[in-house]
């Protein structure tokens, strides 16, 4: 059922302007966003509908978001752990004590 209120709603996003979005265009988004929370899609396509954004202006939107999540998340240090284990000389078990140590830290 998800999938067919994905596809409506992806319909009516490519078949009209912008601007040209009814009320009941609007309503539908709404209530899919309320059926599914959990659905990027129905979310995106929300959003597209009844704040009447241009695509690019809510990718870039997301290109934000997803950039400073991605610093947050410190996998800058994820990546260094990980290759320090890799080229290690005595080639530890990936998921040693001192990597459980590593994420530990990193979650406080």
């Amino acid at each position: 059922i998800q999938a067919l209120w994905e596809n409506h709603l992806l319909l009516v996003v490519k078949s009209k302007p912008t601007d040209k979005f009814s009320e009941k265009d609007k309503e539908l988004a709404k209530e899919a966003t309320l059926k599914f929370p959990d659905s990027k899609t129905i979310q995106t396509v929300e959003k597209l509908i009844n704040y009447e954004k241009d695509i690019i202006v809510l990718a870039n939107e997301y290109d934000l978001l997803a950039r400073s999540d991605f610093k947050n998340a410190k996998y800058e240090k994820a990546i260094e752990l990980f290759e320090k284990m890799s080229i290690s000389p005595d080639c530890k078990e990936f998921l040693t004590l001192s990597a459980y140590e590593e994420i530990i830290s990193l979650n406080k």
